[in-house]
Order: C-alpha cells, then structure tokens, then sequence
C-alpha cells in the first residue's frame, strides 16, 4: 500500500515561443519501507490560453531520490536547456508515414462467360 502526498511544483520558467517548463515532485511513502521523492520535467508547449483541456503536459525526463533537492539537482539541467527539450518533444512526437500510392487494380477480362 502506498500513501502519497500531493504533486508540488519545484521548478517552472516560460518557454520562449509560449509554454512552459516545470519540474514537478511528489514524495512517495511506502509501507515498511523507507519513501522516496519522485520528480518529473513536464513541458507544454501552448500558452494557458490555447491549452486543451485533454491534452497532457508531455514528460520528457524522470527521476527519483531520497531528497527533493537531489531530485531537482537531476532535473534541473534538462528543464533548463532548450536544445535538450526541442529534442526530447521530437522523439515524443510520433513520425509521419508516408502514405503508399493506391495502386489502381486493371479489369479482369474474362473470356467464354456462360449465362
């Protein structure tokens, strides 16, 4: 059984072109056992005011520790390069297939059809 506290935002800054970067930490306690802080870059790349509602902020990084400041010591460089966050949403947009030609199937001719 895990008992969990809430999400507290660490970390956020504006992206240049609208959106935004945050690093978001939660400490998780489990039973028996010690607990562990648990910590995420999010990136939305829309201002607040295009946001969807059922679009999520993508993650793009992950860590965990025994302290928060450790957690955000991780993070806190991928949250803070923009080269590194243009990469990481390239590899979380899925690439576009190119669709194949339809190939036109010819008429078959049949020959000696008896009615």
């Amino acid at each position: 059984m895990r008992l969990n506290r809430t999400i507290e935002r660490a970390y956020l800054r504006t992206l240049p072109g609208g959106g935004y970067v945050a690093i978001d930490v939660k400490y998780t306690r489990r039973l028996f056992r010690r607990g562990q802080y648990r910590g995420v870059v999010v990136v939305e790349r829309r201002s607040a005011g295009e946001r969807h509602r059922a679009f999520e902020p993508i993650v793009i990084a992950r860590a965990t520790g025994q302290t928060m400041d450790s957690v955000i010591h991780q993070l806190l460089p991928a949250a803070e390069c923009n080269p590194a966050i243009g990469a990481a949403l390239l590899r979380c947009v899925p690439p576009v297939i190119k669709a194949k030609p339809l190939r036109m199937r010819q008429p078959r001719i049949v020959h000696n059809v008896h009615a």
